[in-house]
Formats: C-alpha cells, sequence, structure tokens
C-alpha cells in the first residue's frame, strides 16, 4: 500500500481555506485499477464573512447630536440579500430579497454588523423605522458586497439623514376679569409678543 497526502492551495470564490484543507490517504493494493473516492473527507471550507458599519444623522445639522428631544437611537435598518442565491446568516437561510438582519442605532446614531455576520455577496440597507422624533427616509438605500474575510464595509461617509417632526404652536391672550379674549373698556390685546424658549436638551433649528 501506498500513502498520499492532500492539500488545499487555493480556495475558491467566496471561501477561505480551512482547518481541513490537508490530509492523507492510502492506496491499498484491492484499489488497482479503481478510482479512490474520498467524496465526504476532501477540504471543508468556510465561507467568507464580513459585516457592514452605519449611521443616522439629522439632517440639518449633519452629525452625531439630535435636534430638540428627539433621538438618534432605535433607528432599525434591514439588511437585505441581493445575492442571486441564498446566504446562511445566524444558521438560518435567506434567499434573494430576503430581510437577513436589522441593525439598531446607538445614542450616537451608529449601528454595525460584525466581521464575522455576513457571508460573502451582495446586500442593501434601508432604513425601516425611524427614531423617536424623526421621520423616516424612505429615499436612503446603499448597496454594498462582501469580498475579504473580516471585514467590515464602512457606509457612514454616506449617513441616512432624517428630517426632524416639527409642529407649531398657538396662543391666544385672554383678559383677567372677564376671562375671554377681548380686554376692558378701550384697552387693546393686540401687538402683545410672546417668547418661546427652546426648553429641550439639544438644540433645534428653527425654519
Amino acid at each position: 500500500s501506498y500513502s498520499y497526502s492532500f492539500k488545499e492551495t487555493t480556495a475558491p470564490d467566496g471561501y477561505r481555506i480551512g482547518k481541513s484543507a490537508s490530509g492523507t490517504f492510502k492506496i491499498e493494493a484491492a484499489d488497482a485499477g479503481t478510482l479512490k473516492d474520498l467524496t465526504g473527507k476532501g477540504p471543508k471550507d468556510p465561507v467568507i464573512r464580513g459585516g457592514v458599519k452605519i449611521c443616522k444623522q439629522d439632517d440639518h445639522y449633519h452629525d452625531d447630536r439630535p435636534q430638540g428631544d428627539a433621538s438618534l437611537a432605535g433607528a432599525e435598518y434591514a439588511v437585505i440579500n441581493m445575492s442571486k442565491g441564498s446566504v446562511f446568516v445566524d444558521g438560518k437561510e435567506y434567499g434573494n430579497g430576503d430581510v437577513v438582519m436589522v441593525l439598531t442605532t446607538d445614542k450616537k446614531g451608529f449601528a454595525q454588523a460584525d466581521g464575522d455576520t455576513l457571508p460573502y455577496g451582495s446586500y442593501k440597507v434601508t432604513e425601516q423605522k425611524a427614531p423617536a422624533g424623526y421621520l423616516l427616509n424612505k429615499e436612503w438605500s446603499r448597496s454594498f458586497t462582501i469580498r475579504e474575510d473580516g471585514e467590515i464595509v464602512d457606509l457612514t461617509s454616506e449617513p441616512c439623514e432624517d428630517k426632524v417632526i416639527r409642529g407649531g404652536v398657538a396662543v391666544e391672550k385672554h383678559d383677567k376679569e372677564l376671562d375671554l379674549s377681548e380686554a376692558l373698556g378701550g384697552a387693546s390685546l393686540k401687538g402683545i409678543e410672546f417668547t418661546i424658549r427652546n426648553a429641550s436638551e439639544e438644540r433645534v433649528h428653527v425654519m
């Protein structure tokens, strides 16, 4: 009998050389003239995996601080499989067009999938839920690919910017004695000015 060894030198696209990339096998006399079947004993390569990093910003200030009492935390982003085939994330299979995971932003507006999360493939990320105080940005989406093992694709230079929810206020001046919106005698309630101050923790931009 003769002993032979094998070693994988190049992994196919989308995979990296795994721990089972080398091994040995024997050819016995009884194997003469036959094909040695190593099916199931050859290399089992793990798929290349990576991640993605995104951020949310206020559409006026373009930074990591919200307006007023709004928040950059809690925005939800869907990561969608745009690959031709299925991908496995956390042990579950997802086909083309399926949401493979949802990323939620922290108080600074950042969210990240770690570098061992998304398999080699093509993806798209969209906002599916706006944080408190902001309107959903239905126009924003970004596409990216995972091609290097451990790679975290950084999309923070192209942030999703949401518009803050806005409203108005109406005030009415009353005469204290009449308790009506009219003055006694020849007095007038016209021309009275009211000052509105920002009592929120963060700055606001008034249009």
